[in-house]
């Protein structure tokens, strides 16, 4: 889920405190690398608070609560796990109509528009060139970290649904352009007549 309205509640939520992804996440619905992705939430990566610094309401219940003890295992990975709310992710909980704007500058807007340029594509056909981008990042600069995960694409054609520039189709199979800003939108073709 990627409902406008909830991303702005959940940004009003966090405020100026600390977002955990195994507490916020599954009860939002709503995942955390898009948030970052669209500079809503900037994660913790270095003094990562532990989980009753901030208060934590899973304190005592959730098995990731030792990763962040002070003097736990250096060895297990702690980032990308708490984030901070970005200044973008304030002005987002002042105004979810922002996100319009985000979602399209977003790493993926050019991806997504250029695999609907003749108004619908498959979900295969955005995999593909989700690859292709992953591919071509291995061979530019030898790195084997994916540039974006499937789980944020699926995220970001949520939103972008939610937002109502596409809609899924055939089962969620088949995406259809609704409406993609005008500076994503495929140029349009001379017509034959003029």
């Amino acid at each position: 889920m990627a409902d406008p309205r909830r991303i702005q509640q959940l940004l009003i939520e966090i405020d100026e405190g600390v977002a955990c992804r195994h507490y916020h996440e599954p009860r939002a619905g709503i995942d955390f690398t898009l948030l970052a992705g669209l500079g809503l939430l900037t994660p913790i990566n270095t003094r990562i608070p532990p989980c009753e610094a901030h208060g934590c309401p899973l304190l005592g219940q959730c098995e990731h609560e030792a990763d962040f003890v002070p003097d736990s295992n250096p060895r297990t990975p702690k980032g990308n796990r708490k984030f901070r709310r970005a200044p973008e992710g304030a002005a987002v909980a002042a105004d979810a109509a922002l996100l319009n704007r985000l979602a399209s500058e977003h790493r993926l807007a050019r991806l997504v528009a250029s695999a609907l340029r003749d108004g619908k594509a498959s979900i295969f056909t955005l995999a593909e060139a989700l690859l292709e981008l992953d591919l071509a990042q291995v061979e530019r600069e030898g790195a084997t970290d994916p540039v974006v995960r499937r789980r944020e694409l699926g995220a970001y054609l949520r939103l972008l649904e939610a937002l109502g520039w596409l809609r899924f189709e055939d089962d969620g199979l088949t995406l259809r352009a609704l409406r993609l800003p005008a500076h994503l939108a495929p140029p349009t073709q001379p017509s034959e007549t003029a």
